[in-house]
């Protein structure tokens, strides 16, 4: 809009009739008053802040000044040391006094002088101290230290700083610390936070001080390392900073409350706080000073004197007035616009009223009309509608150049004219459907409904109607019937049975699979009942009744029995239709024959059981422990794989011509206990041999029993090893079963599993016995005399039960294995340990242990019968007749001792190492003989 536009009267009687323009002005004042009282508020903060932060500023300087000072007073004394090669306590007081420090520089504890002392040196100076009329004087806190440090000079000498006399800071590390950089840089040194010497336990309070070197005279100080040769000690000043910091900020109630931190804000670090609890304040700052080489953090927080001073009501007037302005305008904008529109409303209505009729002729679908009673119908009102219908204006027909009449094609117009004649008689309404001529040269169907207006005196006037455009139904109606008799020829082409079943029951259509597969013409079926052609019928009208009860089923299972005896599975699955009401008027069915796919999904599963179950029994010889159990889960397993089929598995024992029956499964009478590997046809051939039940021209095997058995036998072999035979037997019957080719491949599969899961068993339990036996002997080892002796062990402690564990030596051996050899000596061993085996009862275990050494365990025996046990067993060793290549060999004698648990020892070290002391104690005796471990000696002999 131009700029003149905008302030026109129309424009501003617009806007002056919206409420929005009120609310317009109302928050445009608001805003305004609120922009005003954020500027003046963020003016008065932001010059109350300048002054918060000068006045801090201020603070910080006069605090700087103040330390300042004490430095140029620590410099004068200095520089007393450096006018004179030696300063006496009366001329340090006299100075100090001469300062008058009390009144011009108040606040600091006292000046004083520190001596540093070398360890060598400490003791003559304590002794001069003393001379100087201070007997009781010594530097303190005591401590052997390579340096030292003492406060000789000290003034004021009174009150608190007489406890300060010859105290060494230099002990103490934060003084430390600021001495050495005091000493190191030549320049004062401020110390961190300490609690001064001189405090009693009174008013206690954080201290701090001061620290400038002195040297000695005509000494180099150029050089860090010469500065630390030349230095004699140090001039200092101790402040408590309470007293330091009211005379410096003074006692509060000023504008500033004030806290000081040595280095960081931290409570263990603070020095002074002139309010002893902080508070929120409006204005904070931290300011950080470094004085004499360290850093302070002053935080200056405003005081509730200095808020007070400094608030102002100006932002709130503003504020206030300008919302009760904002308010007192919008409620005369708002009263005028409310009723500017009630003016308006008014006028609106008139207006919408007038245009009412005109609105719902135009807006009724199609075209509307008021025409003459007769042919051709000139009218005399049309809506606009005429011109999407035929492409001509409504003008033309207003003006009679144009007739309905004339629209309609000619075969048409009688069939109209009756119909209209007929209405206008009857004082009804009439509706048909004819053809006009479309503008594109084709032809439309349209509808007419209409009716005739009488007057009073029941003479009919004009017609009042409307026109509607059907084409699109009509060729609707065409496709409808084209569609019906498409679908007809899906369903014809269905190999499928597809049924529509009414809610009774019955048949109300089907195709012509569904005859061919009932087995009756599909004519006979309609009408019928459903549920008749099934072998169950009151599953199959079950089936139709969960239909309309859930409005639909899917894969329901039936069966038919056609003539020729064959039945047929098949899955039915259904949905509920409705007719043009919403009413349900019957159900859609469709069946799907699955009689292979069933035959199919049993041999399936079958095979599928088949295979589970090898592979359990797999698993369970895979974690069988010993062959014993291997033997149960392949009886078990082979019941379950074969269940029509009797068998057994022989097992060949090493290298034996005899194969023993170990598992057998089955309700027929199992075949022989054993067998030889020559009979069985499987183990000749090395591959699976079967023999067919009754007369054959195949052998059979002779342990398969009569002809009436059918049997097959499956080699049991690994790596070229023959391990046993599998034996299935089977009636004539189930021959055919037994037989066929999957069956085959599964009793192979299971002999695999079954030989790989043996040999591994017989693979461990070699290896177990290999790593558990001695070879030589065939007695158990030292590995196993160990694990069976704690064993033993933990279970006599737990039903306090004795035992008897003895070291066995063979005397002289080594002369023996001299003199006839190594092979007489094993077969001395061998003699021994056939005596060991012939002498265990019970769970007594032997052992060698070693060489010519063997462990006897007898378990929950007495040491009297373990005695007289042991006695026995060296009788016999004695008694042994020994003879190697025909040569007759002298007799041998073994020397034992004998431990006792719980006596000896409750440890298996500690048992072997008693029973190897009395077996020392027996070779000692004279060999040939039982020594028990209490009557041994007690020192045992070296090299056991």
């Amino acid at each position: 809009m131009p700029p003149t536009e905008t302030l026109s009267p129309q424009w501003i009687n617009s806007a002056l009739s919206r409420t929005s323009f009120a609310w317009l002005a109302l928050g445009f004042l608001l805003l305004l008053s609120l922009g005003a009282w954020q500027y003046s508020a963020h003016e008065i903060a932001r010059n109350n802040e300048e002054r918060f932060q000068y006045r801090a500023q201020k603070q910080t300087e006069v605090l700087v000044g103040r330390m300042h000072d004490y430095e140029r007073v620590l410099r004068g004394s200095a520089g007393l040391f450096a006018a004179s090669e030696t300063v006496s306590r009366q001329e340090w007081r006299a100075y100090v006094a001469q300062l008058q420090l009390g009144q011009s520089l108040p606040g600091i504890l006292g000046t004083g002088f520190a001596m540093m002392l070398p360890k060598s040196a400490l003791s003559a100076h304590e002794a001069a101290i003393r001379a100087e009329g201070f007997p009781d004087y010594r530097v303190h806190p005591p401590g052997e230290r390579e340096l030292y440090s003492s406060i000789i000079y000290l003034e004021p000498v009174s009150g608190r700083n007489l406890l300060a006399f010859g105290y060494d800071m230099y002990a103490e590390p934060v003084r430390r610390e600021a001495m050495d950089r005091a000493r190191d840089s030549g320049e004062p040194a401020l110390s961190g936070r300490v609690q001064l010497i001189q405090e009693n336990g009174r008013d206690v309070q954080p201290g701090f001080l001061i620290y400038l070197p002195v040297y000695r005279n005509g000494r180099p100080q150029e050089s860090v390392e010469q500065r630390r040769l030349a230095l004699v000690g140090f001039v200092y000043s101790p402040f408590r900073a309470f007293d330091l910091m009211r005379s410096i900020f003074g006692t509060g109630g000023g504008d500033l409350e004030v806290e000081v931190y040595d280095d960081k804000v931290q409570p263990e670090n603070l020095l002074y706080a002139s309010e002893r609890g902080a508070r929120q304040a409006r204005h904070q700052i931290d300011l950080q000073p470094v004085i004499a080489g360290h850093r302070w953090t002053v935080r200056f927080r405003s005081s509730a004197q200095f808020e007070a001073d400094t608030a102002s009501p100006l932002p709130m007037m503003i504020l206030l007035g300008g919302l009760a302005f904002g308010g007192f305008l919008f409620s005369v904008l708002y009263l005028n616009a409310r009723h500017r529109q009630g003016m308006e409303a008014a006028a609106a209505e008139l207006a919408r009223r007038r245009d009412e009729y005109l609105t719902l002729v135009e807006n009724v679908p199609g075209t509307v009309f008021r025409s003459g009673l007769e042919a051709p119908w000139h009218v005399q009102h049309i809506s606009r509608g005429i011109e999407v219908l035929t492409g001509e204006p409504p003008a033309r027909f207003l003006s009679g150049e144009l007739s309905l009449g004339g629209l309609i094609v000619a075969e048409d117009r009688a069939e109209v004219a009756a119909a209209v004649a007929a209405a206008i008689a009857g004082r009804r309404s009439y509706d048909i459907a004819y053809r006009i001529n479309s503008p594109a040269g084709g032809v439309q169907w349209v509808s007419e409904r209409g009716r005739a207006w009488y007057d009073e005196a029941g003479k009919a006037q004009w017609l009042d109607g409307v026109i509607v455009d059907i084409t699109e139904q009509k060729s609707a109606e065409e496709h409808l019937r084209a569609a019906s008799l498409y679908a007809r020829s899906l369903i014809e082409a269905s190999l499928d049975p597809l049924l529509a079943i009414g809610a009774d029951g019955t048949i109300m259509d089907a195709n012509s699979a569904s005859g061919r597969v009932v087995g009756v013409p599909r004519e006979t079926l309609i009408g019928s009942e459903f549920s008749r052609y099934f072998t169950a019928p009151a599953s199959a009208a079950g089936f139709y009744r969960q239909v309309f009860e859930l409005g639909y089923v899917i894969d329901y299972p039936l069966a038919i029995r056609q003539s020729s005896g064959e039945q047929i599975d098949i899955l039915f699955s259904a949905i509920i239709f409705r007719d043009e009401s919403g009413e349900v008027a019957g159900a859609v069915a469709a069946g799907r024959d699955v009689t292979r796919l069933r035959r199919a999904q049993l041999e399936l599963e079958e095979t599928n059981r088949e295979i589970r179950a090898l592979r359990q029994m797999t698993d369970l010889l895979q974690a069988a422990p010993s062959l014993e159990e291997a033997y149960t889960v392949i009886r078990n397993s082979m019941d379950t794989l074969f269940p029509h089929s009797a068998g057994a598995c022989f097992m060949r024992d090493d290298d034996s011509e005899q194969l023993r029956r170990t598992a057998f499964w089955g309700e027929a009478q199992p075949p022989s206990i054993s067998i030889d590997v020559g009979d069985c046809w499987a183990l000749r051939t090395a591959r699976t041999y079967a023999a067919p039940a009754g007369p054959s021209l195949v052998p059979r095997c002779p342990h398969s029993g009569d002809e009436s058995t059918a049997c097959l036998c499956i080699p049991l072999h690994l790596h070229e090893q023959s391990l046993g035979v599998i034996y299935l037997g089977a009636s004539a019957a189930e021959s055919s079963g037994l037989h066929h080719e999957r069956r085959l491949r599964l009793a192979n599969m299971a002999a695999d599993s079954i030989s790989l899961a043996l040999a591994n068993l017989r693979l461990r339990d070699s290896l177990r016995a290999q790593s558990l036996s001695d070879p030589l002997t065939g007695l158990f080892n030292r590995r196993f005399m160990e694990e069976t002796l704690a064993r033993e062990l933990s279970r006599l402690s737990r039903i306090s039960r004795p035992m008897a564990v003895a070291m066995v030596d063979v005397d002289r051996f080594k002369d023996f294995n001299d003199a006839f050899g190594h092979e007489a000596g094993d077969l001395v061993l061998q003699k021994i340990a056939g005596v060991m085996l012939a002498f265990r009862r019970g769970m007594d275990v032997a052992c060698r242990y070693g060489g010519e050494e063997f462990v006897l365990i007898l378990p929950e025996i007495s040491v009297d019968a373990a005695r007289e046990r042991f006695e026995e067993f060296r009788r016999a060793i004695a008694a042994l007749a020994l003879e190697f290549e025909g040569q007759a060999l002298p007799g041998i004698t073994v020397s034992i001792g004998v431990a006792f648990f719980p006596q000896q020892g409750t440890s298996s070290a500690e048992l072997i190492r008693a029973a190897d002391r009395a077996l020392y104690a027996a070779k000692r005796a004279g060999r040939n003989r039982v020594v028990l471990a209490d009557e041994a000696q007690a020192t045992p002999v070296a090299g056991t």
